[in-house]
């Protein structure tokens, strides 16, 4: 059933998106090159071009509960109804680092919302409804699952060196596929932090592209299941892709 938003409701919905995992408090942390550089010969991920270059990127992040028709045991945590799907979608403008530009969509199955945010010279504007723009403190963080620190999060727990990449070249990335790498990604990423992706799952099955010119995470689709104590399972699936990287983007302060 999908529910018409009141000024309330986007408030309400507001917030989901600073905290996706059910209920529970947390605490943000993301490309493709179309020059051709050298190949990529492993070592760390720098995530560095992300903080001064322009660039647009497609993010998705998806928490699906399946919650059997069982009686389940107390764990502490808000549970939802019956195979609980929530999907953040982002789509995003990014210039020199800093200044965003995005639209994003949340969908719990019962709600359903789509707002822009921008972030720009050290405030954030929301729009809900093509209403009118509002200016929030910028400790309000309108952009879940900011990329330089996704990136930066996700790169601590990756060891390429040892592996062999194949080359994409529509991105000009290397392209590497790791099964069961244990993670602690989400206990760095303030849309995760403390919630059920980070209590609950430990390994993911990865496919990562690395840039061959910057050595950032160009593109990733991770994906890791846990269980809660009554065996219900979680799977969490996260996905992004950056192109345009130095493009002529720009954002501009919407009022």
């Amino acid at each position: 059933m999908r529910v018409a938003w009141t000024v309330a409701q986007d408030v309400r919905r507001f917030v989901w998106l600073a905290i996706p995992v059910l209920g529970i408090v947390v605490v943000a942390c993301g490309g493709g090159n179309s020059s051709v550089g050298p190949a990529y010969e492993g070592g760390p991920v720098a995530c560095d071009a992300l903080e001064s270059r322009s660039f647009t990127y497609s993010l998705d992040a998806v928490i699906d509960i399946d919650n059997p028709d069982i009686l389940p045991v107390l764990t502490g945590v808000t549970r939802g109804p019956p195979d609980t799907v929530f999907t953040t979608h982002v789509e995003a403008d990014v210039e020199d680092g800093d200044r965003i530009d995005a639209t994003i969509t949340n969908d719990d199955g019962f709600t359903f919302t789509t707002f822009g945010a921008i972030v720009a010279e050290g405030a954030a504007y929301t729009q809900f409804d093509n209403r009118e723009w509002q200016q929030r403190d910028i400790s309000f963080e309108p952009v879940p699952y900011r990329l330089l620190g996704l990136c930066n999060a996700i790169g601590l727990d990756l060891e390429l060196g040892p592996l062999t990449g194949t080359r994409d070249e529509a991105i000009a990335s290397q392209k590497f596929e790791i099964d069961s790498l244990a993670m602690d990604f989400p206990s760095l990423t303030r849309d995760l932090v403390g919630g059920d992706v980070d209590t609950l799952i430990e390994a993911f099955d990865v496919t990562v592209w690395v840039a061959e010119q910057g050595s950032y995470i160009s593109k990733v689709d991770l994906i890791g299941t846990g269980f809660y104590g009554d065996e219900t399972s979680l799977t969490f699936h996260l996905s992004y892709e950056i192109s345009d990287m130095g493009g002529d983007i720009n954002v501009d302060i919407p009022i």
